[in-house]
């Protein structure tokens, strides 16, 4: 298995050894508190996507095959570890609530938590410690791949989280299993050949879903291979023809894999979402929240309202709204925003299939035009921004804007904050006792000498 490095392979090689000799005590502070906030919001988000059509599918789909781990919030529910953990995933990016690391476009939490979660039921103990210095690396791997593929990636049509988060999952289960360098390089060499994700699927399809839960079996599937001796593309980030850059995009950055590396940590740079869509819709929905906190109107009196926002954005929800799927309107921005000023509220109860084919929705969406302002995505800071100008009919035009939505790490929430959305999430689907219980094990991750009394607490009885 043992080849000789050469200059084809020094940014692989050099995230490999990053990834091996990390450890608990080279974590920031600040970086262990996203990580723990990002955790709570995954298995939140992972509680609230188990009561879901799709979740409740891909629960019994993984339950079919027989195991011990148990799949979140579905009592006696277990099955094999790879299955369980793509189904948990899945279900944790069920209902667009997780995480999002902005540089990259990329959800990591829904991606990574369910592997030792997973793993600690596997006959593996784990500490906490160890389960947040394998998260702190595989969150810096997926960030790192992330804005070096950059948007060109989405804009040839593929799920950055479906891409990037393969390697996340790697390295993150390399780091469980204790994996050397060498062999973290083989884990990502291998995982890294299986991206998936296609942004069509946005206009509909429950399988937009899957993405996230199909990093995490990738990840788990290469870094299990490599520990058995198999190889992969040892230079994956390096090689030309066939590489990883040169496959998925067309303005790569590679040189971002390495830059900065072990001073500067992408892992600490999570956000968390307030409304349940996609991510690019969060700073026009608080721009838009701005205006209905100093002023009371509702969907009648609207003439017209305008939207300014980055080319992104606009490509990814900035289309005309047609009300196929529960998806579909949680990707679109005409639909949220509409939702937004009929119920003075976003949240898991605006997306009904009920709610998303009322006429004075559809109307209302109808009415909403997005326009893309080019220079907003080559203006540092302002990847994000959004400008709403709501027009009255009686003549008043009102106006809101925000660079970055409450929850961006630049903006950033608080633990009260993050643990108000996990309860609402949570309530309902957890007894009020097992609810606080999850809390505290996750306030207190770096202290427990094992993992496995919280991933007992994530089946619901």
């Amino acid at each position: 298995m043992a080849h000789s490095a050469t200059s084809r392979d020094d940014r692989t090689r050099a995230l490999a050894i990053y990834v091996a000799d990390l450890d608990f005590e080279a974590l920031p502070e600040k970086v262990v508190r996203a990580i723990k906030m990002s955790v709570l919001d995954t298995i939140g988000s992972g509680l609230f996507g188990s009561t879901t059509p799709w979740g409740e599918i891909m629960s019994r789909f993984a339950a079919a095959q027989a195991g011990p781990v148990a799949l979140w919030g579905k009592g006696a529910g277990t099955g094999a570890l790879h299955y369980v953990a793509m189904a948990n995933a899945t279900m944790a990016h069920g209902f667009e609530l997780d995480d999002l690391h902005p540089p990259s476009r990329s959800h990591p939490g829904a991606v990574m938590t369910p592997i030792p979660l997973g793993m600690s039921q596997s006959g593996r103990a784990i500490s906490g410690r160890a389960m947040l210095t394998a998260l702190a690396a595989g969150y810096e791997v997926q960030g790192r791949v992330g804005m070096s593929q950059g948007v060109s990636s989405f804009n040839r049509g593929w799920h950055p989280t479906g891409t990037a988060g393969s390697f996340g999952a790697a390295a993150a289960t390399a780091k469980l299993l204790g994996l050397d360098a060498h062999h973290v390089q083989h884990a990502l060499g291998t995982a890294g050949t299986m991206p998936a994700g296609l942004m069509a699927a946005q206009f509909g399809a429950m399988v937009k879903r899957l993405y996230v839960g199909h990093a995490t079996w990738a990840g788990l599937v290469g870094a299990e291979l490599a520990a058995a001796g198999f190889t992969g593309v040892h230079d994956i980030f390096d090689a030309g023809y066939g590489g990883y850059f040169d496959a998925v995009s067309d303005e790569s950055k590679p040189d971002l894999l390495i830059a900065g590396l072990g001073e500067r940590f992408e892992a600490g740079n999570i956000g968390i979402k307030f409304y349940p869509c996609v991510g690019t819709n969060q700073s026009v929905l608080d721009a838009m929240n701005d205006i209905l906190r100093e002023h009371v109107f509702g969907a009648s009196d609207v003439e017209k309202i305008d939207i300014r926002t980055t080319a992104y954005q606009k490509l990814h929800s900035g289309w005309d709204y047609e009300p196929t799927s529960v998806m579909a309107a949680q990707m679109s921005m005409q639909y949220c925003l509409a939702a937004l000023i009929i119920e003075r509220k976003l949240f898991v109860e605006e997306f009904t299939p009920e709610k998303i084919i009322a006429p004075e929705a559809i109307a209302l969406a109808k009415r909403i035009t997005i326009t893309a302002d080019e220079t907003l995505d080559k203006t540092p800071g302002y990847e994000r921004f959004s400008e709403a100008v709501v027009h009255l009919r009686n003549g008043a035009v009102l106006k809101g804007a925000r660079a970055i939505s409450h929850g961006n790490p630049r903006d950033p929430a608080d633990w009260r904050e993050g643990e108000q959305k996990f309860r609402a999430l949570a309530d309902g689907i957890a007894p009020p006792a097992q609810i606080d219980r999850i809390v505290e094990l996750v306030a207190g991750l770096e202290t427990l000498p094992d993992i496995a009394p919280l991933a007992a607490a994530l089946r619901i009885s």
